[in-house]
């Protein structure tokens, strides 16, 4: 797979791309997507750390220049991400996430999501629920800069999950970006300025740690994307068009993918964006 924009505008300046196949989708077969899901969930966030790190044991880049950026299921992977895997990424962008692991069922489309990731009113299930959920999981130490977006006209995954998770990440003391754009769930026709924000964008993407936050460079706001359940990524990255993991470069328009997606972006060791 090849994409002619990210090909002359990353990889044609010296950007390393990485495309991540993790267990939960599905490009291997069923077992493949079987395995990561329900309990085994966790298998589909450690994988997906784990390529983050192998990028810096082989010399390809640091922790520090790599990000990921996912949405829909893919935004709930770069919550888990920011919350539990914070030292390999450098930043994380969460776009339209599911970040109530609690909660997801009682919205209008999330009871059809219980089969992929357990029924929270099962107690077996909340409690595999609970130790990822990314609201539930906000740490106290530093965290790289984050990205959270959603839209207020989103049917698919309530805007609730964003905006809640964004609040729970400042009152643990950090500092997000949150966007909020009114172009439904894959941020078709979105207007370009935010209808809402937590920070100062200036102040809250940046580098180093969004409790520090406040110096760095300030950002564009996102370009908004096509069609539903389609992942994202700040950086070169991939993810899935069935159960999540594969995925298509950053700013492209009118892919779909479902609710799950995985991806990881690898900056180049200069820190070209």
């Amino acid at each position: 797979w090849y994409d002619a924009a990210i090909g002359k505008t990353w990889i044609g300046r010296g950007g390393a791309y990485v495309q991540a196949y993790i267990r939960g989708g599905g490009e291997m077969g069923p077992d493949w997507h079987l395995s990561a899901k329900g309990a085994g969930r966790q298998r589909a966030f450690a994988d997906f750390a784990a390529v983050a790190a192998d990028l810096v044991a082989r010399g390809i880049t640091r922790a520090d220049r790599i990000a990921c950026h996912g949405g829909s299921n893919g935004g709930l992977l770069c919550g888990v991400m920011l919350t539990r895997y914070p030292r390999h990424f450098g930043a994380v962008w969460a776009s339209v996430g599911v970040h109530d692991m609690l909660r997801f069922a009682h919205f209008p489309a999330g009871k059809a999501w219980t089969d992929e990731y357990g029924d929270p009113d099962d107690p077996k299930a909340r409690d595999w629920l609970l130790a990822y959920s990314p609201l539930h999981n906000v740490p106290k130490g530093p965290l790289p800069p984050a990205l959270v977006d959603t839209s207020h006209r989103d049917d698919r995954v309530d805007p609730s999950h964003s905006r809640r998770f964004a609040a729970a990440l400042r009152a643990g003391g950090h500092r997000p970006f949150y966007y909020e754009h009114q172009g439904g769930h894959g941020g078709g026709g979105a207007l370009p300025d935010p209808v809402g924000q937590v920070e100062d964008p200036r102040e809250s993407v940046g580098r180093g740690d969004h409790r520090r936050g406040g110096e760095g460079e300030q950002p564009q706001h996102p370009r908004r994307r096509g069609p539903p359940d389609r992942g994202r990524r700040v950086l070169p990255c991939r993810r899935d068009r069935r159960a999540g993991n594969r995925g298509r470069p950053a700013r492209r328009r009118g892919h779909r993918v479902e609710p799950r997606g995985d991806l990881v972006g690898a900056l180049d060791p200069v820190g070209r964006v």
